[in-house]
């Protein structure tokens, strides 16, 4: 089930943040550039917000709407989700015919109109006030159903009034907006939470529903994009670059939709828009579309340039259009949003590397421009909180170096895994050609086939699946850049993973997945040979686990292109995920050993203070502060007494406890708060002292919580952090990991004065299930396993 926690803000108005070259429906270029030179502010990423703080009380407003006009709940919360992540838009007309969007529903020209008539409210209110926005669409819908006669506790009957609520004019677009975006969230569940782990609003996965709307196409060819992590959907509006040096490709603009993602591209590629753009990022990263190619002029910026607007860089451009030499990208969504999804931030990135890379485009703040730098007068996207710092670090990082160096990160990312060519919901079909590449390069020791064409190196691996399948970043935890998800069915419409070998050999297959209750616990994985023979079937319990490599079995693959199919044949009732496979030759590679007390304890031996903390007490009543907080890469740790945590769902051995307090800050899978006595974990101080773990990364709530690695007398295990103990007070375990690790676990004398080692893992790295000791030990060890080889 995917679950969200806002990482960067956006406010300020989106615009569809497209020029054109002329037409009816364009807009004439304007040279009112803005007044004389401006001097460009290095990036800077604007300050957090919290989703609790701007989403407070929404549930309940989709409850009532949904009761008072009879709406599923699940279709209100999908749908609005889907066009605004529930957030307050402000939407502005950018060009004639694709009217502006308002309010968590998005609600675009007519529809604003009808919903205050059938309101009785005028339509100011049904624009700016959010729970009027829900009922709003919450009486359209209603009115729609009416008319059609729908069964309207069949969630699938709902989609031709969404598709016609969403105003998608594009049969193409509108089919994926209901299969991928609206009945993608359905099935696959969604979970909001605030930053401190707490639910904002959720909706509970339907595997089984099947819209009642026109089914997604069959697969179709690829048309080679220039990003080879593109799916190409051609619009007609662009033209030819000049000749000159002023058609040379010199800048990327960055844009922002004013619209989601379907309803983007489906616009663009109407010749009746009159405008375009290079590309469209969907708003979670999961994918990306190509609609012109790089060395055509997309229309996408209406103004000429004006050097003293950008710096008085590239001023033998003065008075071009900005088309002419010029990359336009898209990103669904809205610059008076709060949020941006952080994997659009790093797929983007990604993108913006390769573009420069090819053309040659220094990555600078004068180089890589917000629309609104360049044309000021009338647009202001992608917003003045789009998080520029970060952004331009991760260019850097995906380039594995700037060009040139203005503001390197001093940490870059790993270049992303090798991966596959591209089509609309399908990758090349390599395993069918009946031919082997031309010379292709030999395999590395280990080949990972990501769900994610950019991710592939075509002549080794690829990556096909049907139109069946949605793409997602939902759940946290994918591998590369997203996964894709199907519902089981008996039918045979796997998902494949292809791979090069240039000799035959035992190879050992490893499937990587986002576990999840609505995941199937019996997902086929089927290997085959170049030659199509059945090599044998392993079922994978995709409920548990997940976030690292599982093995399926090792197979004896022959020369040439073989594969390993994720299968949708098995229980109905859930889905399957196809995310990456791990082919390593049998033997070849040995599991790494388990990380050892020893190999743990070594780490730290000496402490770099964590920046700007001051050290902490042991109990609240100990005369002085002695615990500091010490920084590796990866974690930080502390040295300290333990004492017991008993607090959370009733247990005999805990409700003797004076000080007993029915809950705790994480709740487990089934909602319930978490048995200090029967899980083991650890506790977590809250924000004092100068440490606010969320800034870390480090938190818990529904179902999950932090990693960590708990140490004493010669002891290891792994835990999840599941309580927030007192302001300035750190050294706490609950009475279930005490007593594994031989600390006398009584809550009224139980406890140890000093030795324990805790080693909190920070980043997205989160236990969930959060009471499964299996999932803590998987992620304990692999995050160990990276914390030793990250410090040495």
């Amino acid at each position: 089930m995917l679950r969200l926690r806002p990482l960067y803000v956006l406010s300020g108005l989106a615009l569809l943040a497209l020029g054109c070259e002329g037409g009816s429906n364009g807009r004439d270029e304007d040279d009112n550039g803005g007044g004389d030179g401006i001097d460009i502010p290095d990036p800077e990423d604007p300050p957090p917000q919290d989703a609790g703080d701007y989403l407070k009380g929404i549930d309940a407003e989709f409850m009532a709407a949904a009761a008072e006009f009879d709406v599923p709940p699940e279709i209100l919360k999908a749908v609005g989700y889907t066009e605004s992540q529930w957030q307050m838009v402000e939407g502005q007309e950018e060009f004639e015919g694709y009217a502006p969007a308002f309010g968590t529903m998005a609600l675009r020209g007519a529809n604003v109109s009808d919903a205050a008539s059938l309101l009785g409210v005028d339509e100011d209110t049904v624009r700016v006030h959010r729970p009027t926005n829900i009922r709003a669409a919450a009486a359209l819908l209603d009115q729609k159903a009416k008319a059609e006669k729908i069964d309207r506790a069949d969630l699938g009957a709902w989609a031709p009034s969404i598709a016609t609520l969403s105003g998608i004019s594009e049969h193409n677009a509108a089919i994926s907006y209901i299969h991928n975006d609206v009945y993608g969230l359905i099935k696959n569940g969604l979970v909001v939470m605030d930053n401190d782990g707490n639910v904002i609003s959720s909706i509970e996965p339907e595997p089984d529903v099947t819209p009642n709307y026109d089914p997604p196409g069959g697969p179709t060819l690829a048309t080679n994009p220039d990003y080879k992590g593109a799916i190409f959907r051609a619009s007609p509006n662009f033209s030819t670059r000049p000749a000159s040096a002023s058609g040379k490709v010199k800048m990327v603009i960055i844009h922002s939709c004013e619209g989601a993602y379907s309803g983007c591209w489906g616009w663009l590629v109407q010749k009746k828009a009159g405008v375009s753009a290079h590309y469209v990022v969907k708003e979670d990263g999961s994918e990306i579309s190509q609609l012109v190619q790089e060395a055509k002029k997309a229309w996408h910026i209406a103004a000429t340039y004006k050097a003293s607007l950008n710096g008085g860089k590239e001023a033998s451009l003065e008075g071009t259009s900005g088309n002419n030499f010029t990359v336009g990208i898209e990103h669904a969504g809205f610059a008076k949003q709060n949020a941006w999804n952080p994997n659009l931030i790093d797929q983007s990135a990604k993108l913006v590397c390769d573009i420069t890379k090819r053309n040659a485009i220094p990555r600078d703040k004068y180089h890589i421009v917000g629309h609104g730098q360049l044309q000021p007068y009338n647009r202001i996207d992608p917003g003045p909180n789009w998080p520029w710092a970060t952004f331009m670090q991760k260019i850097d990082a995906a380039c594995g170096a700037p060009m040139p160096d203005p503001n390197p990160d001093p940490n870059p990312e790993p270049n992303p895994v090798p991966m596959d060519t591209g089509s609309e919901s399908t990758g090349d079909t390599g395993s069918d050609t009946g031919m082997d590449p031309p010379d292709p390069p030999p395999p590395d020791p280990t080949l990972i086939v990501d769900s994610s064409a950019g991710n592939n190196d075509p002549a080794l691996a690829k990556f096909t699946v049907s139109a069946n399948w949605s793409a997602t970043a939902a759940t946290p935890g994918f591998y590369g850049n997203n996964y894709y998800f199907a519902a089981t069915e008996s039918i045979s419409d796997g998902a494949e993973f292809s791979f090069y070998l240039n000799n035959a050999g035992s190879k050992k297959v490893e499937v990587w997945y986002t576990a999840g209750g609505n995941r199937s616990a019996s997902t086929p994985i089927v290997s085959f040979d170049a030659g199509g023979a059945n090599l044998g079937t392993a079922n994978v319990n995709m409920q548990v686990g997940g976030k690292a490599w599982t093995t399926v079995g090792t197979y004896n693959f022959t020369k040439g292109w073989n594969k390993v199919v994720v299968s949708r044949w098995t229980t109905k009732g859930f889905v399957v995920i196809a995310d990456a496979i791990r082919i390593t030759a049998d033997g070849m590679q040995q599991p790494p050993a388990d990380p050892t007390v020893a190999d743990l304890v070594a780490l730290t031996q000496n402490c770099t203070p964590v920046a700007g903390t001051s050290k902490f007490k042991t109990d609240a009543s100990a005369n002085s502060a002695t615990v500091q907080l010490c920084q590796l890469n990866g974690a930080i740790f502390w040295k300290a007494d333990a004492d017991i945590d008993c607090d959370g769902a009733a247990d005999p051995k805990c409700t003797v406890d004076p000080d007993y307090m029915s809950t705790t800050s994480a709740t487990d899978s089934n909602g319930k708060y978490i048995n200090s006595a029967k899980v083991p974990f650890y506790v977590v101080p809250l924000a004092s002292n100068g440490f606010v773990p969320k800034d870390h990364g480090i938190k818990t709530g529904a179902h999950y919580g932090s990693a960590g690695a708990i140490i004493y007398n010669g002891k290891l295990f792994y835990a999840p952090y599941a309580d927030a103990g007192p302001s300035g007070v750190i050294g706490e375990l609950s009475y279930a990991a005490a007593e594994q690790l031989g600390i006398p676990p009584s809550p009224i004398n139980g406890g140890v004065a000093s030795g324990v080692t805790y080693i909190v893992f920070t980043g997205a790295n989160y236990i969930d299930p959060i009471e499964n000791p299996t999932t803590a030990a998987t992620l304990g060890k692999s995050l160990a396993s990276k914390l030793i080889a990250d410090n040495k």
